[in-house]
């Protein structure tokens, strides 16, 4: 596969991580099938599952009959449906963090997770609406099922005050998002140029991510932030200079500020403005400071210790929001 073939095992499962190319699927059933003549020990296939992810569904018929199955029988944006079996428990679990990585560009809408999905900003629309998320009946919709039927459908009769002030804000979300008939498309930091999803970096991740010593993971992922946030500090940013790269602007300065390339430790620490906001809530961090080092921040005596490491990544989030907000035009 030209490649190595990150996986994943506990006890009797074991998750493959691989391209969706069919070429690579191909040569993945046989190397299976050839392992069982060798060793006598036979895979069970009608207890396996191809799951496609980040695949148009132009790609999906060609690389397996199972993943069309899967796109018949479940919500693809949820994974809700007729689908039993601990591989695919392992792999809801695995949702929210396949949801961190990822923003959607709306097309018709029916593989986007209404609530969870994050399709319009940086936050999920259950992370803004949360008064309006309280009072809704269940949450496995997509956007499509909200534009066809209503976003009422899904709510209780009675609507607190704070709710009905966050259903017009909704409502004025849906009527200024375009309608196409194409594919959802997703954004993921970890694709390829081609669109497609690297998954060497994301098994790293996945690998780094619990059980870890190293202070800087404990600092990260021993945290009570959404995993969105987590992977901040993880430098996959989608900074300017990564949307250069991306061929998305044609310049990467700062727009906050107008003068060096904007990455992701200048949007958090080093932009001027950066630099006013720790100020100003009595941080004086050591020089030299970078992401990748950020639980020696050292903390002020005006905030508790207390989940002080949410606190800062909260902190940064909020920070490259404002930068991503002001590279695409919007207010700072």
């Amino acid at each position: 596969m030209g490649r190595s073939c990150p996986l994943l095992q506990y006890a009797e499962d074991t998750l493959i991580l691989l391209r969706a190319d069919l070429e690579d699927v191909a040569i993945l059933r046989t190397l299976l099938d050839q392992f069982s003549k060798a060793t006598g020990l036979l895979v069970n296939f009608t207890k396996s599952t191809v799951v496609p992810m980040h695949v148009d569904d132009t790609d999906i018929c060609q690389c397996s009959s199972w993943a069309a199955w899967v796109h018949r029988h479940a919500n693809i944006a949820t994974l809700d449906g007729d689908l039993v079996g601990t591989h695919w428990d392992a792999l809801r679990a695995l949702l929210p963090l396949y949801r961190a990585i990822t923003t959607v560009q709306i097309g018709d809408g029916c593989t986007t997770a209404f609530w969870f999905d994050v399709w319009c900003g940086e936050d999920c629309l259950a992370d803004k609406f949360l008064a309006l998320l309280s009072h809704c009946k269940h949450t496995g919709q997509t956007v499509a099922d909200v534009r066809e039927r209503g976003l009422e459908q899904y709510l209780v009769p009675r609507l607190s005050i704070r709710a009905r002030e966050e259903l017009g804000m909704v409502r004025d979300i849906l009527e200024h998002v375009p309608r196409h008939d194409c594919d959802d498309k997703r954004i993921c930091p970890y694709s390829a140029p081609d669109g497609k999803l690297r998954t060497g970096p994301l098994y790293k991740l996945l690998l780094a991510a619990p059980g870890s010593d190293d202070p800087m993971a404990q600092f990260v992922w021993k945290n009570s932030v959404p995993p969105r946030v987590q992977l901040l500090v993880h430098d996959r940013v989608q900074c300017c200079s990564n949307l250069l790269r991306k061929k998305v602007i044609d310049d990467a300065r700062c727009e906050v500020c107008g003068c060096d390339t904007e990455t992701a430790i200048h949007i958090i620490l080093e932009c001027p403005f950066a630099k006013a906001f720790w100020r100003s809530l009595g941080f004086r961090g050591p020089e030299g400071l970078k992401t990748a080092t950020l639980n020696s921040i050292p903390r002020p005596d005006n905030i508790p210790s207390q989940h002080f490491s949410t606190f800062v990544l909260l902190c940064c989030w909020h920070l490259r929001k404002g930068g991503m907000e002001s590279s695409f035009g919007k207010t700072t």
